[in-house]
């Protein structure tokens, strides 16, 4: 849902922000209610599911950190926000990640949050700058992760589903949604496609100014991996696999029998 969309504030009468008085317009805005309660079953839904279901710990981390845990790279404009804490220096933390990861490594195989993150850019229709963010580590492949992510999708559109008198008052298209979140339900497995297939699609249809080739290596963008979802005419999110190993964070492993990739995979969503 845009909700940066003039139509979609008018329809739902989202007021327009004031720095006077937004906090009044929103705890009177009946859209914003729906939504806290919506957020409220998501809490809710993610906890049951990574703790209940996937027996991972929540571990509730810092908020301040010395270290930037979302590193600067192609198509990565967000920045560390610097504040004064006290006598100390720091930023707000826009990731767990960098916490987890030696929690992983000395005893707990699975861990999980969800906390704000915080990042130092203008947001726009993909993109918020301070939101709330369920982040999971797990020791193990891409394989045994796979499952796990596509499992907490499928338990989040069930618990939507559930709540369809809200659904029904925030959403665009609501039959729309229904039908969406009923596939994403009844998909057994989401679809996997090669990065390089991903590009070779794209290309072949005409959409070469959103394929980014460097001497790097390719990237997609966004505006790239929404033909693509057109492209491939599905309801369901979609996994595109090892990308380029230059145009990606350099924590990724490269892959084991083509060094100029890496073993990851982006779950793209298509648009509701």
């Amino acid at each position: 849902m845009n909700i940066l969309d003039n139509n979609f504030e008018n329809k739902y009468n989202v007021p327009k922000y004031n720095p006077d008085t937004h906090y009044l317009q929103v705890s009177k805005s009946g859209y914003f209610r729906e939504l806290t309660i919506i957020r409220h079953h998501i809490k809710i839904a993610s906890d049951y599911y990574w703790s209940e279901i996937q027996k991972a710990y929540n571990i509730d981390l810092f908020m301040l950190t010395p270290s930037v845990s979302s590193p600067m790279g192609p198509g990565n404009d967000s920045e560390a926000i610097k504040i004064k804490f006290g006598n100390l220096n720091t930023y707000l933390v826009d990731s767990s990640q960098f916490g987890f990861e030696p929690i992983i490594m000395n005893g707990i195989d699975k861990a999980y949050c969800y906390l704000p993150s915080m990042r130092g850019e203008n947001p726009d229709k993909r993109h918020l700058n301070q939101f709330f963010h369920c982040e999971v580590e797990i020791k193990g492949t891409l394989e045994d992760l796979r499952p796990q992510i596509e499992g907490y999708i499928k338990h989040l559109a069930q618990m939507m589903l559930s709540q369809k008198s809200i659904l029904k008052k925030i959403s665009i298209n609501y039959e729309v949604s229904i039908q969406k979140l009923e596939a994403i339900i009844n998909k057994k497995n989401f679809e996997q496609i090669e990065f390089d297939d991903a590009v070779d699609l794209l290309l072949k249809n005409s959409f070469s100014q959103y394929v980014n080739q460097t001497k790097h290596g390719i990237d997609i963008s966004s505006k790239g991996e929404y033909e693509l979802m057109k492209i491939l005419k599905t309801n369901t999110p979609v996994w595109i696999n090892n990308y380029d190993r230059d145009r990606v964070a350099f924590y990724q492993k490269p892959h084991k029998y083509n060094p100029t990739k890496v073993i990851n995979a982006d779950l793209i969503f298509h648009q509701f």
